[in-house]
This record gives structure tokens, C-alpha cells and sequence, in this order.
């Protein structure tokens, strides 16, 4: 698939017949899908870009020995289920905190308007209460809405 974007008006000094206008942003693209039509719509050159992806990843691809492999490995049955003593699962520990929040950069608030600044500063048992928020959020897999 050969996907050709260009602007109008200039020549496009790399190309010889590539037309393009620097002040217009928008651009003009063109492509063929598999019948041979050539497409300028967006929407339909990103249905050819992914209807071309999805052909390429689909089984049809795979080699015999591959199909073969895939079909003896799918006959076992995997549990995805967590018994929730995976590490990443524990509360979060006081230095875990304090090392995260340190390691920090000084970078714009997010929506709450906290800069990590003043989170360094937090006196201990503010930082505790913050640490027991997060914890409680962390195993009860609850989320605050706002």
C-alpha cells in the first residue's frame, strides 16, 4: 500500500510531480485500497490503512508450523486470576512514598493544582494521611470521583 500526501499549488522541491502550498496545512492525501480504487476521503484511507493492518496480523498469514504450534498451545487453559500477594499489590510503603514524591520533578500541577514542591514539604503525619488515602484506594480498588 502506497499512501501519497501532498499540498497544492508549489512544486515539492523532492519530488517532480509533488504539488504543495507551505501555508496550507491541510494537505490532500490519496491511496489505493486492494480493488484498485484510489481513495482521498480520510476516513476511508484509515479504513484501508487499517483493513491492510488487520490482513496482515490475521491467521490467514500464520505458516502451517506456526498454525500448528498456536493450535497446541491454545489447548491448555491459563488462569488469570491474582491471588493479590504479587508485590505491586501491597499497600505502599512510607519510603516508597517519600522516594517517589523526591524523584519528582518540579513539573506543572495536574488538575488538583498540587505542585510537587509542596508535596515535599508536607510535614510526617500529613504525608501518613496522604499515604493511608492512596492505601485505602490501593486495596479496596476503589477511585474517588473527583
Amino acid at each position: 500500500m502506497v499512501i501519497v500526501c501532498y499540498q497544492n499549488k508549489q512544486k515539492h522541491p523532492n519530488a517532480k510531480n509533488l504539488e504543495y502550498d507551505p501555508q496550507d496545512r491541510r494537505g490532500k492525501c490519496q491511496t489505493t485500497n486492494s480493488n484498485g480504487q484510489t481513495i482521498s476521503k480520510l476516513p476511508d484511507i484509515a479504513n484501508t490503512i487499517a483493513n491492510a493492518i488487520s490482513f496482515n496480523s490475521s491467521t490467514k498469514n500464520y505458516s502451517p508450523i506456526f498454525q500448528q504450534h498456536k493450535t497446541q498451545a491454545e489447548q491448555y487453559s491459563v488462569s488469570f486470576i491474582p491471588d493479590n500477594t504479587e508485590s505491586y499489590n501491597h499497600p505502599i510503603q512510607l519510603e516508597e512514598c517519600k522516594d517517589a514524591i523526591n524523584s519528582s520533578k518540579d513539573s506543572s500541577p495536574g488538575p488538583d493544582n498540587i505542585h510537587y514542591r509542596l508535596l515535599r514539604h508536607l510535614p510526617l503525619s500529613s504525608l501518613k494521611l496522604l499515604l493511608s488515602i492512596f492505601n485505602h484506594h490501593w486495596t479496596t480498588d476503589t477511585f474517588p470521583n473527583s
